[in-house]
């Protein structure tokens, strides 16, 4: 039975999720930790995605739905949301996404133990365009330890678990007494800058980090806004570098060299980015190259690339040829069950008739 306040309070932002919304509510619905509340806000959508909210709220008696009264994007959503929050804790997942049945109690668990850090779990990558799903955890062999210290975020960032919001969880009093907010200028990062500035306002020193992959992270579509990256903010970017590595200590010297190579890697990433970009014409790409990079070489990163995304898609080819005999045979199987069910039922006499079974195989009849 939920509480009257519940202990977390998890704000889904929502924006054109028709398909997706219900799929992303009843995974934590469903799941085993049940004294939470599910703050749903729709951004104004255009696909029925509010009408939905509307239907969960109605069907789920810990789901509530609110509607913004214009398009304000997702910082906006958020910062509404927080405004909401009467519970202990904060989560935030998005619309598009679905998490594990344990995914809640498992960071619960941790901030019990751990009232004093900031708990994360790994978490899949679901790629809807490859149909790949890649694991994403980190664990420290080298200590045989999840507990983390904040000197360590430059690894934590360097195997991308620091930098998103949905597989943490907050604590409200930290939140409200320091004013933490999503700055709602920026389109990108401001995951991260969330994160850097609860650890910053916090004090917080410690991150446990569980080697668990508990959240379903979907890539929908190359020109989503995660396929302009390295595009635009960067600047915002290089200050969240700059941020990590005052939260480590920049008067170490292993710090600052940890600093200097990931700056150097985030250029490269966003040169790789940009060259990949279906959005951009050559001259553009040269450009944005040369304004990352500053060195005069614009030319030869364009060139390094060209050659690179030349090796990929020979690579994608050479994979889709060897797959193909597998598929080939796929859709020749499925033309003779086609034709079998075809046959079967020109001679089917009983139309009406019920099928039961406690097994999956009932199911695929």
């Amino acid at each position: 039975m939920i509480s009257i306040q519940p202990i977390i309070s998890i704000i889904i932002p929502v924006f054109n999720a028709i398909e997706s919304l219900e799929r992303c509510v009843e995974s934590v619905v469903y799941g085993s930790f049940r004294d939470i509340e599910l703050i749903l806000i729709d951004d104004c959508s255009t696909d029925g995605s509010w009408k939905l909210c509307q239907i969960l709220s109605e069907k789920y008696s810990n789901v509530y739905s609110f509607h913004n009264s214009e398009n304000k994007g997702v910082s906006f959503t958020r910062n509404w949301g927080l405004q909401q929050v009467k519970s202990d804790y904060v989560m935030f997942i998005d619309s598009d996404d679905w998490v594990s049945g344990k995914y809640v109690q498992s960071l619960f668990d941790i901030i019990i133990q751990y009232p004093e850090c900031l708990p994360i779990c790994g978490y899949f990558l679901v790629d809807q365009i490859t149909g790949k799903k890649e694991t994403y955890i980190f664990q420290n062999k080298d200590r045989g330890s999840d507990l983390f210290e904040t000197e360590d975020l430059f690894d934590l960032s360097a195997n991308v678990q620091i930098q998103q919001l949905w597989n943490k969880l907050f604590r409200r009093d930290i939140i409200e007494k320091y004013k933490i907010q999503f700055d709602e200028q920026q389109s990108m990062g401001e995951d991260f800058q969330f994160v850097l500035d609860y650890l910053n306002a916090s004090g917080i020193k410690k991150c446990v980090v569980l080697p668990k992959p508990l959240y379903y992270y979907v890539r929908a579509n190359n020109d989503s806004l995660m396929s302009k990256f390295g595009m635009i903010e960067t600047e915002n970017e290089y200050k969240r570098l700059k941020q990590m590595l005052v939260l480590c200590g920049e008067e170490n010297a292993a710090y600052k060299n940890k600093y200097i190579q990931t700056v150097e890697m985030a250029k490269l990433n966003h040169v790789y980015r940009i060259c990949r970009s279906s959005l951009l014409k050559k001259r553009e790409k040269l450009d944005l190259i040369e304004k990352e990079m500053n060195d005069s070489h614009a030319a030869a990163y364009y060139r390094q690339q060209k050659k690179q995304l030349f090796k990929e898609n020979l690579l994608d080819m050479k994979k889709a040829i060897t797959r193909l005999p597998k598929r080939l045979r796929g859709k020749l199987i499925r033309t003779r069950n086609a034709r079998i069910i075809s046959r079967a039922d020109a001679l089917l006499k009983n139309r009406d008739f019920s099928l039961i079974s406690q097994n999956c195989i009932g199911g695929v009849f």
